[in-house]
C-alpha cells in the first residue's frame, strides 16, 4: 500500500489509507481543487494506470472550461466550405449572411458573423489569428508565465511545467522528447521539473520555455494569437 505523495503530471496524488476489499483511497489535487477516489491498491505505476480514467475525465473538464476559441470557416458565395480554423478574434467580422458580393467569405460556424475576403487575405488572417491546437493549456497558466516581454516574465514552477511535460501532462510528451524539441539533454529537463526546493532544481530560461510552448502547439512565439 502506498504511503508517499507523488505526481501525475500537474496532479498531486496523496494516499489516504485502506478503503476495504484491497482498495486504497487517494486524494487528488489540482491547484486549489481536491477530489478523491478509491482504486485497487498496488505499486505507484499500477495505481497511476488505475487512476487514468479519473484523471482523463478531470482533464477533459478543464479543457471544456477553458476552450474558448471561435470556430470560423472559409466559404465561397454558395456556402461551400473550403477551410476551417479556430481563433480568439472576431477579425472585424460583422453580423450578417454571405451573398454574391464577393467570391469568398470568412464566417463563424454558427453563421451569425461574416466578412468578405480574398484568398490572400484569408491566408494572412489565418497566419495572424489562428489559435494553437493546445492553447487551452495556456489558459490554465498565469499570465506572467506566458508573458513575451522578458521584463514581465516569471519562470514557471515545476508544477506549471508539469502541465506540458512528462507522464500525465496534458500534452502527454515525455521529458526526453520535450528536451529534444528544444535542444537540451534529458538531464536538464529533469532539473526544470524537479520539485521546488530540490537541490537539482533549476529554472528554465525565457527563450527555452517559449520555444517549448511553441513547438508543443500551446502558445505561438511572440505571445498568444
Amino acid at each position: 500500500m502506498l504511503t508517499k505523495e507523488f505526481n501525475i503530471g500537474p496532479f498531486v496524488i496523496t494516499p489516504r489509507g485502506r478503503a476495504g476489499a484491497g482498495h486504497q483511497r487517494f486524494d487528488i489535487e489540482y491547484g486549489s481543487a481536491i477530489e478523491w477516489t478509491t482504486v485497487e491498491a498496488g505499486t505507484q505505476s499500477e495505481v497511476t494506470e488505475r487512476l487514468s480514467d479519473f484523471l482523463a475525465d478531470w482533464t477533459q473538464a478543464l479543457r471544456d472550461e477553458n476552450e474558448r476559441a471561435i470556430a470560423v470557416e472559409l466559404v465561397d458565395s454558395d456556402g461551400e466550405r473550403w477551410a476551417k480554423f479556430r481563433t480568439d478574434s472576431m477579425m472585424d467580422m460583422t453580423p450578417g449572411l454571405i451573398d454574391d458580393r464577393a467570391p469568398f467569405w470568412i464566417r463563424t460556424v454558427d453563421r451569425l458573423y461574416s466578412m468578405p475576403v480574398t484568398l490572400g487575405e484569408y491566408g494572412r488572417l489565418r497566419a495572424q489569428h489562428e489559435r494553437p491546437p493546445l492553447a487551452w493549456i495556456a489558459d490554465l497558466l498565469p499570465e506572467d508565465v506566458l508573458a513575451d516581454d522578458p521584463s514581465e516574465w516569471r519562470a514557471p514552477t515545476s508544477w506549471e511545467i508539469r502541465h506540458v511535460v512528462g507522464e500525465g501532462s496534458f500534452v502527454g510528451i515525455s521529458g526526453a522528447k520535450a528536451a529534444a524539441l528544444v535542444g537540451v539533454n534529458p538531464q536538464s529537463m529533469r532539473k526544470y521539473t524537479a520539485r521546488e526546493g530540490a537541490k537539482s532544481r533549476q529554472p528554465i530560461s525565457f527563450a527555452m520555455w517559449h520555444l517549448l510552448l511553441h513547438k508543443l502547439g500551446i502558445q505561438k512565439i511572440g505571445g498568444a494569437s
